[in-house]
């Protein structure tokens, strides 16, 4: 699997960063490819299960993931369940 790593200092805790990241409804604020999300799912949690488009290279990618790993204001993985190329996200 091909690995793309992304870092970003912003001028905040680190908790109040993963917290507004981790919240659903600013997903398309911060992800500039996103054109889908959804939340199936209560709430954002280990086991919650996700549904996006992406807009790559002038494609939409409909992709399906699970929430495998999340600590509140620290961490969180996501994995494809149904995705085109399978992928992982990790938030640290």
């Amino acid at each position: 699997m091909h690995e793309v790593k992304e870092t970003i200092v912003i001028n905040r805790l680190p908790e109040e960063v993963h917290l507004f990241l981790m919240d659903t409804d600013n997903a398309l604020l911060w992800q500039s490819n996103l054109v889908e999300y959804e939340l199936l799912s209560e709430d954002y949690r280990k086991g919650s299960m996700l549904r996006g488009v992406n807009k790559v290279a002038g494609r939409k990618i409909k992709w399906e993931a699970e929430v495998a790993e999340h600590e509140l204001g620290a961490h969180a993985l996501m994995r494809s369940t149904e995705a085109p190329m399978p992928f992982e996200l990790e938030y640290v």
